[in-house]
């Protein structure tokens, strides 16, 4: 059973929905995926329930329920030009980055589908990012948009993975995986030598297979974004 003053947080996206619990100060109860919301909701006694989702419809169970929504963002000075089309994913990170990391300039890479970059600096003002093909896209692109390459994925990667491949799937699995290593440890530096007193944020799917080979210490967090849902709610 879920205590007076706890919050809920919803995580919907196209395959999985991902929740989290949090007590009123902020501590991590509960977190779990592929979860029934009606059942989770139904262990509630008072909690607060926010939600983000990339669907279209919502959700029976939650259509009374708080809606992630940029207008939740109180304590952030969004500056991108266009709010409408921004995910909300990248922007409930970004509100984690704020709620965990405080005064900090945050680079927030979430490894999901895409990798996203997304820079918050400490005075609260959220500049926006980049969006780059994330892991698995870049595997499936090399199949589909050619006639003889194979279907690769990062779990067939063996050992260390080397410049140079001595066959077509080493030299696929040396053209994706530096390819990606190698653009986000560019990104890194530039950040870095950019701004004082900062930190990179890591999120997403396939955090931990990229936490690897990122030659920075970083700080790696797979509730980033309901740690923002929670502070968005708490903060509104």
């Amino acid at each position: 059973m879920i205590v007076m003053g706890s919050v809920i947080t919803f995580d919907i996206g196209n395959t999985r929905t991902k929740f989290a619990v949090f007590s009123a100060d902020g501590s991590l109860i509960d977190s779990g995926a592929d979860c029934e919301i009606a059942d989770i909701l139904n262990r509630q006694t008072g909690a607060k329930v926010i939600y983000s989702t990339v669907l279209k419809e919502v959700n029976d169970h939650l259509t009374d329920k708080t809606a992630f929504s940029v207008s939740l963002c109180r304590d952030i000075q969004i500056l991108v030009k266009n709010t409408e089309t921004l995910g909300k994913d990248r922007l409930a990170a970004v509100m984690g980055a704020k709620f965990l990391f405080g005064s900090q300039n945050c680079l927030v890479i979430d490894a999901g589908t895409c990798i996203t970059y997304d820079y918050l600096l400490g005075n609260g003002n959220y500049l926006g990012g980049a969006i780059s093909m994330g892991i698995g896209m870049r595997y499936r692109a090399l199949n589909e948009f050619t006639s003889k390459l194979p279907s690769l994925n990062k779990e067939e990667v063996e050992g260390e993975i080397d410049d140079i491949g001595g066959h077509t799937a080493e030299a696929i699995h040396s053209g994706v995986c530096i390819g990606l290593f190698d653009e986000v440890n560019a990104r890194i530096d530039r950040f870095k030598a950019k701004y004082d007193n900062s930190i990179v944020i890591l999120t997403g799917g396939d955090a931990n297979f990229l936490a690897k080979h990122i030659k920075y210490e970083i700080f790696a967090e797979p509730l980033l974004v309901h740690y923002g849902l929670y502070h968005a709610i708490q903060t509104a």
